[in-house]
């Protein structure tokens, strides 16, 4: 499944950080996953990836992407955020949905990988990211 992934690293505030999810909201006016990083970290450290309008995502349990572990054994992992070039997800998705392409033209595979979690978006619309009330900032 992942032989074809070719991943880029996706700088964000908390690229560098080992994250735990918090939760994961599919709303009417988008997608929130809340992430935590304060198990490393003196002080909370929370933040908000906001999608406005995801053309789709899936959060799978970290224990299942033994082979996503074992590619980036071979090669690095780009850290805890990153994005799928020519994802073969959106090319399977655009196949069988052609109008994916008119809805979301340019969309791209986001991945955000936490202890339990890897949670993959799918959107036109890069995220807006933002520390949560109570948190530091972290410059990215």
């Amino acid at each position: 499944m992942y032989e074809n992934w070719i991943c880029t690293r996706w700088d964000t505030p908390l690229s560098d950080t080992a994250l735990l999810m918090e939760s994961l909201t599919d709303g009417t006016n988008g997608l929130e996953i809340v992430v935590n990083a304060s198990l490393y970290a003196e002080q909370p450290l929370r933040y908000s990836f906001f999608f406005r309008r995801p053309a789709g995502y899936r959060s799978l349990l970290e224990e299942y992407r033994t082979e996503l572990w074992r590619k980036f054994a071979q090669t690095s992992r780009p850290g805890s955020t990153f994005v799928v070039e020519n994802s073969p997800w959106i090319a399977e998705i655009a196949a069988c949905e052609p109008l994916l392409h008119v809805h979301h033209r340019g969309a791209i595979h986001y991945v955000i990988v936490t202890d339990d979690d890897v949670v993959e978006v799918l959107s036109s619309d890069p995220p807006t990211i933002l520390p949560l009330d109570g948190s530091r900032s972290s410059s990215a």
